[in-house]
């Protein structure tokens, strides 16, 4: 074969190749398989997940129900009584319709569904655990009283009795104190506190002597014309008790 032949005979083996291999790729591009390579199909495009205005009228009337049936649920005070209340607005949505829908909206709002029933059914179910009580008592430490005893001496402190610590028991339902009963009743130190009013008096003792002139003495004579009087003050002091410093003050 002369090199003219060679030359037209590897052009048409490479046109054919090249034929092939566009060939092959146009047959499974769309396809799940290119070269040996996996490929997956793509989404939908985004227009054909979106619910009609009939569908999103039943996807949001389910949503509601659904919403009112969670709340009473999440009630803390929800309890086995409450279990038809909570049912009655998911019975009331069209799960069949719901489901033909097959969208995204719907699938998602399925699932939520499906789940609070799953909830509801497995709470029903769980039996109600005992209460587990158990009961606390604690000690009231005496408390002081103090009291105004006017006929004492201002703050002289006397013990009227000693008292007696008290108690108050809790009883604890899981975990949680009630307010507690007082048991021992607490007796309180009796201390009275002297307030009585003083009155001291003090002596103001004589001025010194005044002389004056008198022209009818004789000279050198000294004759006392008034004697000379002691003064006093009197100083009052009453006393009230102050609790807050157990103390009295005037």
């Amino acid at each position: 074969m002369d090199k003219c032949l060679q030359k037209v005979a590897v052009a048409s083996v490479i046109t054919l190749f090249s034929t092939t291999v566009l060939s092959s790729f146009n047959a499974y591009q769309d396809n799940s398989l290119l070269f040996g390579l996996t490929i997956y199909a793509q989404d939908p495009p985004a227009d054909e997940d979106v619910p009609d205005a009939n569908e999103w009228s039943l996807i949001n009337n389910s949503r509601a129900l659904y919403a009112e049936a969670l709340e009473i649920v999440q009630d803390p005070a929800y309890t086995e009584a409450d279990k038809p209340y909570a049912l009655q607005p998911l019975d009331e949505i069209n799960l069949v319709g719901l489901k033909a829908i097959n969208k995204t909206q719907s699938r998602e709002l399925v699932a939520q569904i499906e789940a609070l029933y799953a909830q509801i059914n497995r709470m029903s179910s769980m039996p109600q655990p005992a209460p587990i009580v158990t009961e606390e008592k604690e000690n009231v430490p005496v408390a002081t009283a103090y009291i105004a005893d006017p006929e004492v001496k201002a703050n002289t402190q006397t013990v009227l009795n000693e008292g007696t610590p008290g108690e108050i028991t809790y009883t604890v339902t899981n975990g949680v104190r009630d307010q507690g009963t007082e048991t021992i009743p607490m007796i309180p130190k009796r201390v009275s506190v002297g307030t009585k009013t003083e009155v001291v008096t003090e002596a103001i003792p004589a001025p010194a002597a005044v002389e004056e002139l008198d022209a009818n003495l004789e000279e050198g004579k000294r004759e006392l014309k008034t004697p000379a009087v002691l003064g006093s003050k009197t100083t009052t002091t009453t006393y009230t008790l102050d609790n807050r410093n157990r103390h009295c003050q005037c």
